[in-house]
C-alpha cells in the first residue's frame, strides 16, 4: 500500500508517520495489489479546545473507501480511522465473495436454509395457465 500523508495545521513527525504506516499497513492482507491511500491529518485550535482530525481515502474494487474521525488525541483518531476502514473493507470483501460464490439469489431469498424453493415439476403442473385463452395469430 502506498500512503500519501498530508498534515494540515501541524508538522508531520516521524512518530505520526510511523503510527499511520503501522495501523494502515495491516490492510495489505485484505487489499489486492498496489493501492494508493490518501491520509489527511489535521489540527484545529478553537476556543473550546484543540481538535485533531484524521481522514483516509482510497479506491479499491471500483468503490471509494472514505473514513473520518476526530478527537482530542491524534493517535486515537488514527486508530479509529484504521478500524473503520478495516470494517468497511471486510464488509465489501464479504459481499464480493458472496456474490462470486452464488450467495443469496432471488430463488433462495424465501428459504433461510439457502436452498431453492420447490417449484413445479413441469408446466402441466401449473393450474393458473389452464384458463388462459390463446391469442389469435396476426399476420405481419
Amino acid at each position: 500500500m502506498k500512503l500519501n500523508i498530508q498534515a494540515r495545521g501541524m508538522t508531520l513527525t516521524d512518530a505520526m508517520r510511523g503510527h499511520v504506516e503501522d495501523k494502515l499497513g495491516k490492510l495489505d492482507r485484505i487489499l489486492p495489489g498496489e493501492v494508493e491511500a490518501h491520509v489527511i491529518l489535521q489540527y484545529e485550535s478553537a476556543r473550546h479546545g484543540a481538535t485533531h482530525f484524521a481522514e483516509v481515502t482510497f479506491r479499491v474494487w471500483d468503490n471509494d473507501i472514505v473514513s473520518k474521525s476526530e478527537g482530542e488525541d491524534l493517535y486515537k483518531a488514527i486508530t479509529e480511522v484504521s478500524e473503520q476502514v478495516t470494517k468497511q473493507l471486510r464488509r465489501l470483501k464479504e459481499k464480493r465473495v458472496a456474490h462470486r460464490k452464488g450467495g443469496a439469489t432471488v430463488r433462495t431469498m424465501d428459504n433461510p436454509e439457502g436452498t431453492p424453493a420447490p417449484g413445479p415439476e413441469s408446466l402441466e403442473d401449473l393450474d393458473a395457465f389452464d384458463d388462459v385463452e390463446q391469442a389469435p395469430e396476426t399476420k405481419a
